[in-house]
């Protein structure tokens, strides 16, 4: 039995976002900095969706995003785990987006 699709049969293509679109400044934010917990992302991109960007950037960019848990202690002394969101590097190279990083640094700067 051949290798099954569920795409209409085709091989899904890895996309990189433009630059200056919200998944482009998500994407930029998870290269710069690592691993991010979705409220890093947001303060860091100003998006109050980057959670939803990230997802966005596994299932329509095919951009191999991981997620984990951190423990981490909120404001009222609680402690809780949250989904954090990193780039796969086992399965991406930083040479396939090396352009994208050179054009982004400049759009963007330090997002801290």
């Amino acid at each position: 039995m051949g290798t099954m699709q569920f795409n209409g049969g085709n091989t899904p293509v890895r996309r990189i976002p433009s630059v200056g679109s919200s998944h482009g400044k998500v994407l930029y934010a998870l290269c710069r900095y690592g691993s991010q917990t979705a409220r890093e992302l947001i303060v860091r991109t100003g998006y109050c969706g980057a959670q939803e960007r990230t997802n966005e950037l596994l299932n329509n960019y095919y951009i191999p995003i991981s997620k984990g848990n951190k423990l981490v202690q909120m404001e009222t002394g609680r402690k809780v785990y949250v989904t954090t969101y990193s780039l796969n590097w086992n399965l991406i190279n930083l040479s396939d987006l090396q352009d994208f990083m050179d054009r982004a640094r400049k759009y963007y700067g330090d997002l801290d």
